[in-house]
């Protein structure tokens, strides 16, 4: 049995990544394009984090909720410790909390996607093998 509750580099890294980009896009994009240009880099960070692991629903949500919480320490690091002033500003801006949707939807909608192709895939042949064959001869 695969041991899922673990934390591992690999997913440290694309967390403070998301994190880090998501301070220079937010700093870069005017807010209007915010929304579409960081649902883009969460897509396909997710997609690039999965293209090798696997990509069951139960992986995703577990992700999803690591790079979460991580996420949200570091927010809480960079609030508390080096702008303590600004926290009022930080809750009320609304591109930290669609960061937070975003990070939590993204992988466990990309693994429910991924897993209900292979499951139709792999229910695909059985279907067509186990469905009664009708011939028309003409006689």
């Amino acid at each position: 049995m695969k041991n899922y509750l673990r934390v591992d580099w690999r997913s440290l890294w694309y967390s403070v990544l998301i994190w880090g980009l998501s301070i220079v896009i937010s700093g870069f994009v005017i807010l209007p394009w915010f929304y579409l240009v960081f649902a883009v880099v969460i897509s396909f960070l997710t997609a690039y984090y999965f293209r090798k692991g696997e990509r069951t629903f139960r992986f995703g949500l577990w992700v999803a909720l690591l790079w979460f919480f991580i996420i949200l320490a570091l927010d809480l690091i960079e609030v508390v410790v080096f702008n303590f002033a600004d926290n009022v500003l930080y809750v009320s801006d609304v591109r930290n909390w669609l960061k937070y949707v975003m990070i939590l939807l993204g992988p466990v909608i990309y693994c429910l996607f991924a897993e209900s192709i292979v499951f139709k895939k792999r229910n695909l042949g059985s279907f067509k093998s186990a469905s009664p064959r009708i011939r028309f001869d003409a006689r």
